[in-house]
């Protein structure tokens, strides 16, 4: 139960509104004032890679959206997540278009409502109350109308410090997952070259050489909760079943995704598969299900450029059927084999630790705005 008093968000800020929204492309220049949108919005963070300039004095006319040090701004078009950061000191002057400009008052702290519109039951909150028919934006009349905790400022500043280092740890184990799957993209890349340019001259077979495919028979709504199988479909989440259809090793491909981002996932023993996930089994007891996998990956480039579809992309067996593939000799795969089971003994532990610091972040985010972290410090 939340023991903290509560307050309408747009009673404690100077400002909640929309960015500019409207034409720019004219007035976007070299070296100009840095032009925030939806993309710069990132998860708890600012995205500077992709920034965008504009002139001054577009700038200067577009008055309502300039950006201070200390704003809070909120990703307006969502999807699933709706991402918020707050603005920096070394961002300097700036500008928005097609955000949320939230500029909190004297007695809210950024950083804390920063991670309340991160927790999870905020999220849902603004998930369920968008707008708009063309794209789902977040709704700024519910947004000013928003009950949110108050504690006083120095206790909103001790939880925000508390969460920023809690979630500064999560990322790191983030980040450790990532590096580890880059270093098996690199392992790869270093045995076999690259398979564009084939610089170690190993055979080169169309995959349908190389492979037998079937796909699944069943609906994604099939899959239960905690049922004895694992039920593989487009999702990059593995669901469960209470019955199987495949007994085997074999690759799962994802047949169809709404962006064409593809995985691959390899597994042996008893499972279940969606209709348009592709299982795959070597046509050669000599071909390496472990190779196969990444070299697989490193095609799913290729696949996403030749996916057909438009609302949902898809592959067919046409398209699967033509591409090319190395096909090393059996010592080379077998050491790629060696090497890649140990890295993804360390990539496991990685990830489990990775989700165990996830749910002990949730938890922690939960209960600071219902007054639970009065024990921690920082």
């Amino acid at each position: 139960m939340n023991c903290f008093p509560t307050v309408q968000l747009g009673e404690v800020c100077e400002r909640v509104s929309v960015g500019h929204v409207g034409t720019t492309t004219p007035y976007y220049c070299e070296n100009g004032i840095p032009f925030l949108r939806t993309q710069n919005v990132g998860v708890k963070q600012l995205l500077l890679e992709d920034i965008k300039f504009i002139t001054k004095d577009f700038h200067n006319k577009l008055r309502k959206s300039q950006v201070r040090p200390g704003d809070v701004l909120i990703s307006r078009v969502i999807s699933n997540t709706v991402n918020c950061a707050v603005v920096s000191e070394d961002v300097g002057e700036a500008n928005c278009a097609n955000v949320i400009l939230v500029r909190p008052g004297p007695k809210l702290d950024a950083h804390f409502l920063k991670h309340f519109i991160a927790s999870p039951e905020n999220q849902s909150n603004l998930l369920n109350n968008r707008v708009g028919s063309a794209q789902s934006v977040v709704n700024t009349s519910v947004l000013k109308g928003w009950e949110i905790p108050l504690p006083p400022l120095p206790e909103q500043k001790r939880i925000a410090a508390i969460l920023d280092k809690a979630d500064s740890i999560r990322r790191k184990r983030q980040e450790a997952v990532r590096l580890t799957e880059e270093l098996l993209r690199s392992v790869f890349l270093d045995m076999f070259g690259d398979p564009v340019t084939n610089p170690k001259g190993w055979d080169v077979k169309p995959l349908c050489e190389l492979v037998n495919f079937t796909t699944g028979k069943l609906d994604s709504n099939a899959a239960v909760n905690g049922g004895a199988y694992p039920f593989f479909t487009c999702s990059r989440d593995d669901l469960q079943i209470d019955t199987f259809a495949f007994d085997c090793e074999a690759l799962l491909l994802a047949g169809n995704n709404a962006s064409a981002d593809y995985s691959v996932k390899h597994y042996k023993g008893k499972f279940n598969a969606y209709q348009r996930t592709y299982v795959i089994t070597m046509a050669s007891p000599s071909l390496s299900y472990r190779y196969m996998q990444y070299a697989l990956e490193m095609k799913l480039l290729d696949m996403k450029r030749l996916s057909k579809g438009t609302n949902t992309k898809y592959l067919t067996l046409g398209i699967l059927d033509e591409l090319l593939f190395q096909v090393p000799d059996n010592v080379a795969q077998s050491k790629f084999e060696k090497i890649i089971d140990k890295l993804n003994i360390i990539a496991s532990k990685l990830r489990l630790a990775e989700s165990v610091t996830d749910k002990s972040f949730s938890s922690l985010l939960q209960g600071a705005f219902r007054g639970e972290l009065s024990d921690y410090v920082v």
